[in-house]
């Protein structure tokens, strides 16, 4: 959301003065020498070039460097600097996203302290606010109205590496951006101008299969290149599910040379494709043809998406949201199968058969299934024993309304089976099933 279409509130400065921002430095933000504002005292930097935005990840430490204006506070009185980060990305600087203050006591004082990013931070694009005021009391409301000071608004990245954020300087404010991205069961139109938008987290799912040829539609903005010039619109797919992107994973690229222009490029998936949940990256880039699914550039967009690479053996459920709300299978035990999330494991979509359990013809016993940190979940238990992709091979359902539930299903073994069999266990929300 590095476009910020809906904007930030905006501060009130009542009274012009030498009392301002006169230089800050935070990474690869770098504005030095920016001088006074005239009232009412604000500048919004967003947007405006690659000094203007800089990357952070949550529970990181920056050093930051604030420049002091000319004047000399009265009777020694401090001028106040704090700076604002939009944590939650919902547009608004809360009291409790006030994550810095420090202060100035002479002319062109120069300040370095260390910006605390919480660990806990939301990641992806959001909004930074560096404030002065001389008021005679430290800043507690970023929108507030003040006597004398200054507020400056940039662009900052919260990039926890899962998977990493490209920066863009001027963003989509000139229209190079994705309209439309059409895909298999996907269809997501007309949603232009959001730079870098995290569409996996919002359900929408890829169903792909490998050693297959798709043509994917890609629609360009309302920018109009100049002859010679290109919006390079390329997709990217973590192939090996480690959770970047490495330049040879670049699979397709296309270029557009008019405003609203669709192209269909052939997107190839790999046939040893891993199976599995995995991020499809769709860049727009004006002008350079993206060598780097991470890197700074000037003007574009960014859209990712979940896709599944399935191929049918066995067959991969689709979870729009995953386990994110906590709906997932915590641990499962039979015989001598005794699997566990290891602490502080993200749960998956989907886990390959890579544990088994070791049984004899005739078993009979218990298998035991544990839910995750979500109160009410449907839990259920299928045994494909012949190979034809679960089909009449449910073994047991139950309801669980509290986190870490247990539920039991019975399982047993035909007296002349021998051979290999996939045990699936699904864990999703009690509302579906």
């Amino acid at each position: 959301m590095a476009s910020f279409a809906q904007a930030y509130c905006q501060p009130m400065y009542g009274l012009p003065s030498g009392i301002y921002i006169d230089g800050f430095i935070l990474g690869s933000i770098n504005n030095v020498g920016s001088g006074s504002t005239p009232v009412p005292g604000y500048t919004n930097y967003q947007n405006t070039g690659p000094n203007s935005i800089t990357s952070v990840t949550p529970g990181g430490s920056y050093p930051v460097t604030i420049t002091a204006g000319p004047v000399i506070p009265l009777d020694g009185e401090p001028v106040y600097y704090a700076i604002w980060v939009d944590l939650d990305h919902d547009l608004d600087y809360e009291a409790n996203e006030r994550i810095l203050l420090t202060t100035t006591v002479v002319p062109n004082e120069v300040a370095v302290v260390n910006l605390e990013i919480p660990a806990d931070a939301l990641a992806g694009y959001t909004g930074l606010r560096v404030m002065c005021v001389f008021d005679f009391a430290a800043p507690n409301d970023a929108c507030g109205s003040y006597n004398w000071g200054e507020t400056e608004d940039y662009t900052l990245v919260i990039d926890d590496g899962a998977p990493c954020i490209p920066m863009y300087g001027y963003g989509s404010i000139d229209g190079d951006y994705i309209t439309d991205f059409v895909l298999e069961n996907v269809v997501n139109q007309a949603t232009g101008g959001d730079t870098y938008t995290d569409y996996g987290a919002q359900g929408l799912v890829i169903h792909l299969a490998p050693g297959t040829e798709y043509f994917p539609i890609i629609t360009s903005g309302t920018y109009d290149p100049a002859p010679g010039h290109y919006e390079y619109l390329s997709v990217w797919i973590d192939l090996d599910q480690n959770g970047t992107f490495e330049p040879d994973e670049k699979l397709t690229v296309a270029t557009t040379e008019a405003p609203f222009e669709s192209v269909t490029p052939s997107l190839f998936i790999p046939t040893d494709a891993p199976t599995g949940y995995t991020r499809m990256r769709v860049m727009c880039v004006h002008n350079e043809d993206p060598t780097d699914a991470c890197g700074i550039y000037f003007y574009g967009e960014t859209e990712d998406y979940t896709i599944v690479i399935d191929d049918g053996s066995p067959c991969i459920p689709v979870f729009a949201y995953q386990g994110s709300d906590g709906d997932y299978v915590s641990a499962v035990q039979l015989a001598d199968l005794n699997w566990s999330l290891a602490p502080g494991e993200e749960p998956q979509g989907y886990l390959p058969p890579v544990y088994g359990a070791h049984l004899s013809a005739g078993y009979t016993g218990t298998l035991t299934v544990t839910s995750g940190s979500y109160a009410n979940d449907f839990l259920t238990a299928w045994l494909d024993l012949d190979g034809d992709g679960f089909s009449g091979d449910l073994i047991g359902e139950q309801v669980v309304n509290s986190p870490f539930a247990t539920a039991t299903f019975p399982v047993n073994i035909p007296d002349d089976f021998v051979g290999y069999a996939v045990l699936r266990v699904i864990c999703s929300s009690a509302i579906m099933d």
